[in-house]
């Protein structure tokens, strides 16, 4: 029991007595910038040597904000030696540092850039224990605080961002929706503390059992979510079946208590634009799901439409 809360402990806790070694040594100092819409607000990424961020619409580009008065690559900000520089991409509306239109500027501690007229983004020279306070908060607004797995507001706002990137590459990207079966008896039957724990082990086997780059997310209660990246129906059936053998082969234990738990799944895959949006995607495979619970549960269920 003590093992497997050790496991599972997700929750982040700043180390006093490390912030005050820290506090006592050199700082370290860091360009960083801290992006100040949409859901990535708060989201502090930093500015490495060799390394060029492109900013916009787009996909593509490492930081993607989609807001409609942005250009697809608006700038790109860069490290020249130990200065950082802001640079417009030939944007529509504009690059503004501090209110003032620019094409190339080397930025200042403090220095808040505006694409149009929108705020997006402050530079700063930023030390080690505010970046780590700063992942953290970010961590906070985005991840499931039992699991620590992304929450629903981030895998909506992301889904959105991979169907539109595919759907313009054409490139093929699956989405597993998965419930677990009679879950509501485990808590009637054991409390939630129990639930919680075994909640918590699903994700530790999942995990295990698909790629890094897939984005898992908790949807709500025992509903589970995850996109599979540049991935066809038949792989996506296959792994996702993978998924359903290594669950419900699974001991979940939690004391003395033994338990089996099995889930129900729903796959679609977008292929020659057989999805207009990521809504109706995500509609169709809620459907799947629901119909393997109609079958029989502990099931797969996949929905491959032409396009």
């Amino acid at each position: 029991m003590a093992d497997m809360r050790k496991r599972f402990d997700t929750t982040d806790i700043i180390n006093v007595e490390a912030l005050k070694k820290q506090a006592l040594m050199k700082p370290s100092i860091t360009p960083t910038i801290t992006l100040l819409v949409n859901e990535m607000l708060g989201k502090t990424v930093t500015v490495n040597v060799a390394m060029e961020l492109t900013i916009g619409r787009s996909p593509e580009c490492d930081i993607c904000l989609d807001i409609t008065a942005l250009s697809r690559k608006h700038c790109a900000v860069f490290r020249q030696g130990k200065n950082v520089f802001v640079r417009d991409l030939n944007s529509t509306n504009g690059t503004f540092v501090n209110g003032e239109q620019v094409q190339v500027r080397a930025l200042k501690n403090g220095d808040r850039v505006f694409l149009g007229d929108i705020c997006a983004f402050k530079f700063a020279y930023t030390d080690q224990i505010d970046l780590d306070i700063n992942r953290m908060l970010f961590n906070k607004a985005t991840r499931d605080p039992l699991t620590g797995i992304y929450n629903r507001t981030y895998f909506q706002e992301n889904f959105r961002k991979e169907f539109l990137f595919h759907h313009r590459t054409a490139l093929p990207l699956s989405l597993v929706f998965f419930d677990l079966d009679d879950f509501k008896q485990v808590n009637d039957k054991y409390g939630h503390t129990c639930g919680d724990m075994v909640l918590k082990d699903v994700v530790y086997v999942v995990k295990t059992k698909i790629r890094e780059i897939d984005f898992f997310s908790r949807y709500g209660g025992e509903e589970m979510v995850i996109v599979m990246k540049n991935t066809q129906y038949p792989a996506a059936m296959q792994k996702t079946e993978i998924l359903r053998d290594a669950l419900s082969s699974h001991k979940f234990e939690y004391g003395a208590i033994s338990l089996s738990i099995s889930a129900s799944f729903g796959v679609v895959t977008l292929e020659n634009e057989n999805f207009n949006s990521a809504q109706e995607m995500l509609v169709a495979v809620d459907s799947m799901m629901y119909r393997a619970k109609q079958e029989g549960k502990n099931k797969v269920v996949g929905f491959e439409r032409d396009g």
